[in-house]
């Protein structure tokens, strides 16, 4: 018999307060606005300019940045919404921090 170390119970189950939320959004909203950002202004020839063979243009990388968002993430959107909460004494503060501080546009 197989145990499931990540099944939902009402102990586990933990929901994100509404400053939580906001600062997701906010998060969100900021790296968007700094990506685009980033490429105002771009002549179409710097859109598609490869540095190398084999190396892709920011026109390829933001085609892939949004084929994965939606394509990828957007099939496992109601998986996550259904996915079991985190298991008792997960620190998704730590998680949040790491992700935050890791992965900031400069």
């Amino acid at each position: 018999m197989t145990s499931n170390a990540f099944a939902p119970t009402a102990a586990v189950q933990q929901t994100l307060t509404a400053l939580e939320l906001e600062q997701a959004r906010l998060y969100l909203q900021q790296t968007e606005r700094g990506v685009a950002g980033a490429m105002k202004g771009m002549s179409d020839a710097q859109w598609k300019f490869k540095p190398a063979h084999g190396q892709w243009s920011i026109a390829q990388i933001m085609e892939h940045i949004i084929f994965v968002q939606e394509r990828v993430l957007g099939m496992r959107r109601e998986q996550l919404a259904n996915a079991p909460g985190v298991p008792t004494g997960y620190d998704y503060k730590r998680v949040d921090e790491f992700v935050m501080t890791r992965f900031r546009i400069a």
